[in-house]
């Protein structure tokens, strides 16, 4: 699917950031008004925007409940009229998570994909959103990785249903979602396909680190950390608050573990 020519992008969404974000701070339309946009050119499958913001000082959330959708969209069309009222990664304030998952994926967190797993790419602050002459770019990596999403650049058997943008105080990171375990394993030594797309996709020098992290691996580290901190207060000693599970997961939607057991914030989200 073709993109919108460089003179024209981002001259609707560089508005102020908002005090509070909410629905009206992401999208200032609602999901209503796209019911009747014309479906002229219909995508292979719909798709659906969702965001999730918490402020950087708060410690434990269920994530779950803090996922809003914004509006879904089938056509290339309801596509643009959409994506041309969202802000602009650069004006979110941290923390923010951009997501668009195939409408198909009922609730887009670790628990509903666990035979899944996690491309993700760090970013120097601002790159997602801006061209960086200094690299190379002429297109903002957010924007050109969904249109590779919507624009099926990814073939069905690799099973890419969706990506993320998180906006975070030092980095954005770049995540794409696949509901199905990277073939051979995190160690294969066979080609991959999905990480070489996204960095020809994106422009991006062939050296770029692109880390992968199974679903079901990182929820059993997280079900261990929440067992071992609940035996912490059956034996009556004073909790700890326990590590991360890996310091490189983007790991923000599962549930908290007052909830689930899924593992407190530190285990899910860096």
């Amino acid at each position: 699917m073709a993109s919108r020519s460089s003179s024209t992008r981002g001259q609707v969404r560089n508005a102020p950031p908002q005090s509070a974000p909410g629905a009206t701070a992401i999208a200032n339309r609602s999901a209503r008004s796209f019911a009747s946009e014309s479906q002229t050119h219909p995508l292979k499958h719909d798709w659906t925007f969702y965001y999730v913001h918490r402020p950087p000082t708060a410690k434990v959330i269920e994530y779950e409940k803090e996922i809003r959708k914004v509006a879904s969209f089938g056509s290339t069309e309801s596509f643009w009229s959409i994506y041309a009222h969202l802000l602009s990664p650069s004006v979110l304030p941290p923390v923010t998570d951009l997501l668009l998952f195939a409408s198909s994926i009922r609730r887009p967190v670790w628990e509903e994909l666990t035979n899944g797993g996690r491309y993700f790419i760090r970013l120097r602050k601002g790159v997602a959103d801006r061209a960086a002459a200094e690299l190379g770019y002429h297109c903002r990596l957010w924007e050109d990785s969904i249109l590779a999403l919507i624009g099926d650049q990814f073939d069905e058997e690799e099973g890419i249903v969706g990506m993320v943008l998180s906006v975070r105080g030092q980095e954005d990171i770049l995540s794409v979602w696949s509901d199905r375990e990277r073939e051979g394993g995190v160690g294969s030594e066979k080609p991959d396909t999905v990480r070489a797309k996204l960095i020809n996709f994106l422009g991006l020098p062939p050296t770029t680190v692109c880390d992968y992290k199974s679903n079901r691996a990182q929820l059993e580290i997280a079900a261990q950390k929440a067992a071992a901190l609940s035996l912490t207060h059956v034996n009556g000693s004073t909790p700890t608050t326990p590590g991360p599970a890996d310091a490189s997961v983007n790991g923000f939607f599962g549930v908290g573990a007052a909830r689930r057991g899924g593992g407190s914030e530190r285990d899910r989200e860096k």
